[in-house]
C-alpha cells in the first residue's frame, strides 16, 4: 500500500473518500496482479465478439501492447483517449 502512487490514491479518494475502501481496492488489485495468468495468443484470436480496445494516452498500459492486442482480435478497433489511469477529471461529469 505504501508503494501505491499518491496520484492514484488521491484520484480514488476524490470519487470515494472512504480510506478503508481505498485499502480494500488496493488489496484486491494486488491479489489480482499476483494471480494473473497470461492468456495465450490463440485464445485471444478465437474471440469472435466485436471488440473495442480502450486506452488512455497517459495510461499505465503501453500503446504498443494495446496495438498488439487489437491486431490479435479479429476485426477489433482501438480507441486512445486523452486520459491516464485514474485521470477521472478528464472524463467529464459522472451522473
Amino acid at each position: 500500500f505504501s508503494n501505491m502512487p499518491q496520484a492514484l490514491k488521491d484520484a480514488f479518494l476524490r470519487v470515494n473518500p472512504d480510506e478503508r475502501q481505498l485499502r480494500t481496492m488496493h488489496d484486491k488489485d494486488a491479489a489480482r496482479r499476483r494471480g494473473f495468468r497470461d492468456v495465450p495468443d490463440e485464445a485471444v484470436r478465437s474471440v469472435r465478439a466485436r471488440t473495442l480496445v480502450v486506452l488512455g494516452d497517459r495510461d499505465i498500459v503501453k500503446l504498443e501492447h494495446a496495438v498488439e492486442l487489437t491486431r490479435l482480435l479479429p476485426g477489433a478497433r482501438l480507441l486512445v483517449l486523452p486520459a491516464g489511469h485514474g485521470d477521472y477529471r478528464s472524463c467529464g461529469p459522472v451522473h
